[in-house]
């Protein structure tokens, strides 16, 4: 009779593949900053090999923003910029699969009884191996010297908006930090007492705006981190599917977990009384 063995995949040691996330410079890259004069600021941005030049470059703008805001200073012109990649030679993991099949002997039937006739048995099966390829590994890195102002100025110059960027940025990564720190700025601002004027200026527009009783309303909304449960699933579920599709999980990474995961939005009701400053804050459950 035939028993047919398992195949079974010996997989090598393989790469963390992970495109680099907006984190403090470590292992794996990230950003970093140094102040070079009371507004003038040195930004870079170190990638690892699974990072694209243009996520490297926004992360750095992304980290501008951040430190412009931090420091005061509501907007910032780049005045020098650095973009440049490190090349790398590597060899991808090897894989062996092997397939085979085992022949035992069969017993034998002596006078109506059934007797084994030796113990031995033949093996065939064929391994075949993929991967071992040398590829080239780029390594980006973005490095921006900027200069920040807390007005506008009146120049021909690229002038971002250091808010405006960095809620754009950050929605369009999924970053959550300097979203977290624009809320904290919003949770100090909306405060009884302070022109309307003020809290367009520091927060921006209301996501609606209305009058009732002849007092002006405006409702804010604004992003909240993940729970701790669920920043635990989601990195567990990021490397399980980072190992199991070879990686290829970060192309769709950003689809899956907005279905599986959302976070939450906070409301808040600002109502100004007749003289223009706010007369109540109210948060409004979702």
């Amino acid at each position: 009779m035939k028993i047919k063995l398992i195949s079974c995949t010996i997989i090598g040691l393989m790469i963390a593949g992970c495109a680099t996330s907006y984190q403090s410079n470590g292992f794996s890259g990230g950003y970093s900053d140094l102040k070079l004069q009371d507004n003038v600021f040195k930004i870079s941005f170190r990638g690892n090999g699974y990072t694209n030049e243009q996520r490297a470059a926004d992360f750095a703008l992304l980290h501008a923003a951040e430190v412009a805001l931090e420091n005061g200073y509501g907007y910032f012109a780049v005045v020098d910029e650095k973009e440049t990649t490190q090349n790398f030679l590597t060899t991808t993991p090897t894989t062996a699969h092997t397939t085979g099949t085992v022949y035992l002997n069969s017993p034998a039937v002596i006078g109506g009884s059934v007797h084994a006739v030796g113990n031995s048995g033949s093996y065939s099966g064929t391994t075949t191996y993929s991967g071992g390829q040398i590829v080239n590994i780029r390594k980006p890195t973005a490095t921006y010297t900027i200069a920040c102002f807390k007005e506008k100025p009146i120049t021909n110059d690229m002038i971002y908006d250091a808010k405006q960027l960095a809620r754009n940025l950050g929605k369009n990564y999924g970053v959550f930090s300097p979203i977290n720190k624009l809320n904290e700025q919003a949770e100090a601002t909306l405060k009884i007492g302070v022109p309307r004027e003020l809290v367009l200026t520091e927060i921006g527009q209301p996501s609606h705006s209305e009058v009732a009783d002849g007092k002006k309303i405006d409702i804010y909304e604004f992003e909240q981190d993940y729970s701790e449960p669920a920043k635990i699933s989601r990195t567990v579920v990021h490397i399980a599917a980072d190992w199991f599709t070879l990686f290829l999980y970060e192309l769709i990474r950003k689809r899956v977990e907005k279905a599986i995961w959302t976070r939450q939005v906070k409301s808040v009701k600002a109502v100004y009384g007749l003289n223009g400053a706010v007369e109540s804050v109210t948060d409004l459950k979702k």
